[in-house]
């Protein structure tokens, strides 16, 4: 009987129903999407990295070494044992290949090898591909080297190839080039074992079988699974042979396990938000059910129904209601799910399977359904309770321990990558934040609404006869359209928080590729090619001189140094005013020297081919060499020889970059021959040995005035020296600036460090320089960690002063339109760093899922509008029909509730873009996360796109209008 009553209450009242299941279903959809989402840019996240590897790296390979005779497996039973090991691991077969390294066969030096399926691997340049190898006939393919051909009768070089792009064979033959030896590669590792190569059971070799792992073909949910089964193979191959070895990219998986539970954790925001919404609509439509059902239930009890009779019937119709809501709403979700993995490049069938069919989430959808039922059958029934005096409910309770949560979440300071990756307590920091605080803020909002409503009833009476009618009818009975305003604030809140967190990402993206890119082309030195900025591309852009450092004080701290030409500094990207009290205007000026910086010495003339340095020498033996400060900004250190007592005029042929150079300084230096035989003489007896140089040394007038250093005293051109091991000794101009400290710019780390003086030795490479804290700095751009800022000009002319040659610029700023073409550098795009950093998936997915929030809590806010104009109508018919009887026209009617709902949903949407910025500003104070799930540099800044904030609203405001115009057309 209650369950049959249910049925009939759920029909008779239909419309007001579904609306509820609406909304509840639109909350139980958003957490389905954002669970799909979660796995679908987690999946997106594994499959970025390994995509990132290179082909040898991206494989799981089996590799034995050693020397047939000393095994007592045949090739067949390592083939054997190596394939059933690997096939299980990802359900692929293997291919062997095989690899003698660096031997002679048939008088050719080669690299001899075969790989199973060759011709896939091979781009062929000349001849042709072989054929498959056998036992006596085994045709070969060349790569690189000089032409070679074994003199074996079965062993036939039939082509030339290269290995085509992505072949996985770099870790077996990566030795191939010019000045290397051959490799000669034959089709089948089979055929090749069974050639009888000379001696070939005493020369080692190496097998390998491959299986190549392709990013597609692996997702995040098959990572655990494939760890454990490399595990398995690996302990099975060494129980058949200890020489076997596994080899796969276990710490890169281990790795994108940890970035991508990053990426799904930081979606734990956007869970918490849909919870907060699904259950404040919860709260909503039970309050709009509430005067029916007392009207039921009073009915029932005069009928003589007892109280758990009716409490069934009550709970049959929320049961019904949310159950089935929540399964719409979660086929819903998953479909919208399935949709954004596919945008991410995702398989959406197999993301919602492992996302949603699963026994966890089947848990968290029943609970999540039990607990919207339990909240709506207890707003249903449960009323305002008093202490004291002071009327409380439920609610008022739990903000105040839901505040008590916020501060100590708060007091764990900022929740960043490695929390997320290490901690599973952030991630519930992280699912409950949002929420609290909206919660928190909610609550606050029921407090304030009856005040508010007073305060705007007063202001209003004024106004037209209606406009007051309607404000008085809210400050009256505020409690009618408390849960309104609440929910308004709620979903208007989510509505906000996902637009400013959204706009907050995206602003950080450009920040990021900005601070690390600070113009729009940044060349480096290329390591492999170690060819230094100033050979490659002189004066193209801004020179920057990075280099690492450390002081003393406080333990030790490490830094980065950058110096770049004061000038320069305002125009340099990437600066936020938040990194430090002064603009960089200002930054520039207290950098800037007091004049010019520039190394004393004389120079050469840009059409002179040879140096000469006539001089003459009184006493022992000692090594002279020049050091030429190049126009193009290095150094070339030219070798005047070692010279012994006498008149000398040496002569040095000037490399073409030291012409037009400056001669900055002059190196004596004890002979090496004799540092040879002191250092043997010293290891060889007891005696005392003379291992220095001394005597007197007359240069010409181009270096009157100069000064020496370790060991060299000079007194106009006359340089009396002692030399030895220990260190060359120096002899260079007097700098103006000499003995004055750089000015810097440092971190807040390193101010401290210099104390009260400002004063900081910075040890750089070998040299100390002294520098003077003109201003502090939280982040410079380009720079992670504790930084030092310095005029490159000042700061090469003091480090070079110390050790002349010893500092350089190491990068070039460039503000082009177009890419500089220098091969022989790096370069680095700050455009395309920014679209590298849009193109993520992870940063996708979030952007997407944080726009659907936002839709969802504007809609569920229209929603609301429309549940509310709905429940004045028919709750509040009574006072209506007094209202007409009076002789208020329908039109009248119509305007008055209108008027109602419109004051209530401004009053909720005012209340809500509050709420939204305050979560939003705790959000971004307390998740250190980027869109792509890396941990933010510079930190993100809270930003608000009030544009489309504006816009949205409108938005909301017309379909609600629409909607609350719609539904009060029935009144006549």
């Amino acid at each position: 009987m209650p369950f049959r009553l249910a049925a009939v209450r759920l029909r008779a009242h239909a419309g007001r129903n579904v609306l509820a299941a609406i909304g509840i279903a639109v909350g139980a959809g958003v957490l389905a999407m954002t669970a799909v989402g979660a796995v679908a840019v987690q999946d997106r996240a594994v499959q970025r990295a390994l995509g990132a590897l290179q082909p040898s790296d991206r494989a799981v390979q089996a590799v034995w070494s050693g020397v047939p005779a000393q095994s007592s497996l045949s090739y067949r039973q390592l083939d054997r044992l190596a394939r059933d090991a690997l096939e299980p691991v990802l359900h692929q077969p293997a291919f062997a290949v095989e690899v003698f390294r660096q031997a002679t066969w048939g008088g050719a030096f080669v690299n001899l090898g075969a790989v199973d399926g060759l011709s896939r691997w091979l781009v062929l340049r000349s001849g042709r591909l072989p054929h498959a190898c056998m036992p006596h006939d085994c045709e070969l393919v060349q790569i690189g080297g000089k032409p070679a051909g074994p003199n074996l009768p079965f062993l036939h070089v039939v082509g030339r190839a290269t290995f085509r792009s992505g072949a996985p064979l770099s870790a077996y033959f990566a030795a191939a080039g010019s000045n290397r030896p051959p490799i000669l590669l034959a089709d089948g590792v089979a055929g090749l074992a069974r050639t009888p190569l000379p001696d070939a059971p005493l020369i080692a070799r190496t097998y390998g079988w491959v299986v190549p792992l392709s990013p597609r073909s692996v997702h995040d949910w098959d990572l655990a699974r494939l760890g454990s089964r490399i595990d398995s193979a690996q302990s099975q191959l060494e129980e058949k042979s200890d020489i076997f070895s596994v080899q796969a990219p276990l710490d890169t998986i281990a790795g994108v396990r940890a970035t991508s539970r990053v990426a799904g954790e930081r979606l734990l925001v956007l869970g918490g938000d849909a919870a907060v919404l699904l259950l404040g609509f919860a709260v909503l439509a039970s309050t709009r059910l509430r005067r029916d059902h007392d009207a039921t239930r009073r009915r029932l009890t005069w009928f003589g129904a007892r109280r758990g009779q009716i409490l069934l019937v009550t709970a049959a119709e929320v049961a019904a209601i949310t159950v089935v809501s929540s399964i719409a709403g979660w086929i819903a979700g998953s479909g919208a799910g399935a949709l954004l993995a596919r945008h991410l490049g995702a398989p959406g069938g197999l993301v919602v399977e492992h996302a949603l069919f699963t026994w966890r989430a089947f848990g968290i959808a029943v609970a999540l359904a039990a607990v919207t039922a339990l909240v709506m059958l207890v707003a249903l029934r449960v009323e305002r309770i008093s202490f004291g005096g002071v009327t409380l409910n439920a609610a008022d309770v739990a903000a105040l321990g839901a505040l008590a949560a916020i501060l100590l979440a708060l007091a764990r300071g900022k929740t960043d990558t490695t929390a997320l990756a290490s901690s599973g307590g952030a991630g519930v920091v992280l699912l409950l934040l949002p929420g609290l605080v909206l919660f928190v803020l909610a609550v606050v909002a029921a407090r304030l609404l009856s005040p508010l409503l007073r305060a705007i009833e007063w202001a209003g009476r004024r106004g037209p006869p209606g406009v007051r009618l309607a404000l008085l009818s809210l400050a009256r009975s505020p409690g009618a359209v408390l849960l309104s305003v609440v929910f308004f604030v709620l979903s208007v809140g989510v509505a906000l928080f996902a637009f400013s967190y959204r706009a907050t990402l995206q602003r950080g993206e450009l920040e990021q590729a900005r601070y690390a890119v600070p113009a729009p082309y940044v060349l480096q030195e290329n390591l492999e090619k170690l060819v230094t900025v100033q050979q490659a591309a002189p004066h193209l852009g801004t020179p920057v001189l990075r280099d690492s450092g450390y002081v003393t004080a406080n333990r030790g701290i490490d830094f980065t140094l950058l110096a770049l030409p004061a000038s320069a500094i305002p125009k340099v990207d990437g600066w936020r005013s938040d990194f430090s009290a002064q603009s960089p205007h200002e930054l520039a000026q207290l950098l800037a020297p007091p004049i010019a910086p520039r190394l004393g010495g004389f120079d050469i003339s840009p059409d002179a081919t040879r140096l000469t340095a006539p001089l003459t020498i009184t006493g022992d033996r000692v090594g002279i060499q020049l050091n030429v400060l190049d126009p193009r900004g290095d150094y070339t250190l030219l070798s005047l020889g070692e010279l012994g007592p006498g008149s000398h005029v040496p002569s040095v042929r000037l490399p073409a970059a030291a012409r037009g150079g400056r001669v900055v300084a002059l190196r004596l230096s004890f002979p090496q021959t004799a540092a040879f035989v002191a250092g043997h003489r010293e290891s060889g007896t007891s005696l005392s040995v003379n291992d220095a140089s001394v005597g007197t040394l007359r240069l010409d007038r181009r270096f009157a005035g100069w000064t020496g250093t370790n060991g060299v005293r000079a007194r106009g051109t006359t340089l009396r020296y002692v030399v030895n091991r220990a260190a060359d000794s120096i002899v260079r101009p007097q700098e103006p600036l000499e003995g004055a400290p750089v000015p810097v710019v440092v971190s807040p780390d390193l101010a401290r460090a210099a104390g009260a003086s400002g004063l900081l030795p910075l040890h750089v490479e070998d040299i100390t320089v002294e520098g003077r804290v003109v201003a502090v700095a939280r982040h410079f751009p380009s720079v992670s960690g504790d930084l030092v800022v310095a005029d490159l000009p000042t700061w090469l002319t003091a480090a070079n002063t110390i050790e002349p040659g010893t500092a350089t610029s190491s990068e070039e700023w460039v503000d082009a339109a177009k890419p500089p073409q220098v091969p022989a550098l790096t370069v680095v795009s700050q455009r395309a760093t920014e679209a590298a950093l849009r193109g993520d998936p992870l940063a996708r997915g979030s952007l997407a899922l944080l726009l659907a929030a936002a839709v969802v809590g504007l809609a569920l806010a229209a929603v609301g509008v429309l549940l509310g104009v709905v429940g004045d109508r028919d709750d509040e018919s009574g006072e209506l029909f007094d209202l007409s009887a009076q002789g208020v026209t329908p039109a009248q009617l119509r305007r008055h509730l209108l008027l109602r709902a419109l004051t209530v949903a401004g009053v909720g949407i005012a209340g809500g873009i509050a709420a939204g910025a305050v979560v939003s500003a705790l959000v971004v104070a307390v998740v250190a996360v980027t869109a792509g799930a890396a941990t933010p540099l510079p930190p993100l800044a809270l930003s608000f796109d009030w544009p489309l904030v504006a816009l949205a609203l409108a938005c909301l405001a017309a379909a609600s209008a629409a909607g609350a115009g719609a539904a009060v057309r029935r009144l006549r």
